[in-house]
């Protein structure tokens, strides 16, 4: 995140950071169109999910989220402008070149239930739906139902 960014604009919190960086990838694509294949349009983008550290939402998004009133509503809204800007590259990417290979990055490190209780295996599988919470929408571009979901419950807009 360039630091002009995240201080005149306020990160990733603003949409308007979609436009920028939707230009800044058909740049990239431009130039090393002939050259590049393979590209991600960001790096573990996941890691701010951990919202309640500064440190994660400062570097993925240029956000503090603890200057919020609901720091993980803050942290969604500017994920979600960070998705919209991904799905935008990718589409902007292709058009330069079909042949282009766009992906994401996530970081992952899986959760193994403690045992084979019924209760521990939920809490395996709800704790992945963090994990798997970006590359969920990247690879299928919609919002998956146990996200919608966590956003009722917790009053998410």
């Amino acid at each position: 995140m360039p630091l002009h960014l995240a201080k005149e604009y306020g990160g990733w919190m603003n949409r308007k950071l979609i436009d920028f960086f939707v230009r800044f990838a058909k740049t990239c694509f431009e130039r090393y169109k002939d050259k590049v294949k393979y590209w991600m349009t960001f790096n573990e983008i996941n890691n701010q999910m951990n919202y309640k550290n500064d440190t994660f939402g400062w570097t993925n998004s240029g956000v503090k989220f603890s200057a919020f009133e609901n720091p993980e509503e803050a942290m969604y809204q500017a994920a979600h402008h960070e998705l919209v800007a991904s799905a935008l590259a990718v589409k902007a990417g292709h058009e330069i070149n079909p042949d282009f290979q766009i992906g994401c990055m996530i970081s992952m490190v899986p959760i193994y239930p403690y045992s084979c209780r019924p209760e521990d295996m939920i809490l395996s599988v709800q704790d992945m739906h963090a994990r798997y919470f970006f590359t969920d929408i990247q690879c299928r571009g919609h919002y998956p139902a146990y996200a919608k979901k966590c956003f009722r419950e917790r009053d998410i807009r």
